[in-house]
């Protein structure tokens, strides 16, 4: 009980949890972690005729997986660390 009670902050958010933003490497440490910057890509992910892109960013396209998943944010904002429900 005592480690979960460590494990977990601001409202059952567990430390080291990535922000849920699509292509921000940002984690949890404590509660200033809501706060923080990031940046991410607001689309969906497309694959597309051996392609690979997100639909906000369609000029930059890749075959190669990898390369995709290292395409920097397109859209600043601030790191969400829960599932918004209301996407489900």
């Amino acid at each position: 009980e005592a480690q979960a009670a460590e494990d977990e902050e601001g409202g059952g958010i567990k430390v080291g949890t990535q922000c849920k933003n699509n292509a921000c490497q940002n984690t949890y440490v404590d509660e200033g972690s809501l706060a923080m910057q990031c940046v991410y890509h607001p689309g969906a992910p497309v694959f597309h005729e051996g392609y690979k892109f997100w639909s906000c960013c369609r000029k930059k396209r890749t075959t190669e997986f990898s390369e995709f998943l290292s395409f920097t944010g397109c859209t600043t904002g601030t790191c969400t660390f829960q599932d918004d429900p209301s996407k489900k």
